[in-house]
Parts: C-alpha cells; structure tokens; sequence
C-alpha cells in the first residue's frame, strides 16, 4: 500500500470583518438568499426516457430580489455554463 506524505502547509488566515461586503447593485442590501433556478433539459437531448430538470444555485437580494451581474450563471453577460 503507498503511503502519502501530507505537507504541512499553513493556509493563510483571512479576517473576514476587513473583507468588503457585497452589496445589491439595486438597492445597496448586504443581504441575499440562495434560491434554485431550474433549466428543463428535453428527453431527445438526452437520451432519457422523459425531461429532466437541472437546479442551479443563484444568490437574490433578500430585500428587492435583484440578482447582481454575475451571480446568474445563465447571464448572456457571464456565460459561464458551456458544453465543452
């Protein structure tokens, strides 16, 4: 059986109070909530027998519901899903 040597390494220690928060870029709230957006993949583009629902993570603003520019993986702006 080959043994592995796990490094030592000290990770960096981050005070996470002088970080900026994040802020709506509608309405300026520091506060936002994770709800699930579903894309519906159709049978024949998968081969599967009936449609398939995909759920995808997305942060909104808790106070306005905004979703700031990258935080919607289906943006035309971010395009950060692809098929490669």
């Amino acid at each position: 059986m080959l043994k592995l040597k796990i490094m030592n390494i000290e990770k960096p220690r981050v005070d996470l109070r002088l970080c900026d928060d994040v802020v709506c870029e509608k309405c300026g709230s520091r506060y936002f909530r994770e709800v699930v957006l579903l894309k519906r993949v159709p049978a024949l583009m998968t081969g599967s027998p009936s449609d398939t629902n995909v759920p995808f993570s997305v942060t909104k603003c808790d106070e306005c519901g905004h979703i700031n520019k990258g935080f919607n993986p289906f943006d035309e702006e971010t395009k950060t899903i692809t098929n490669d």
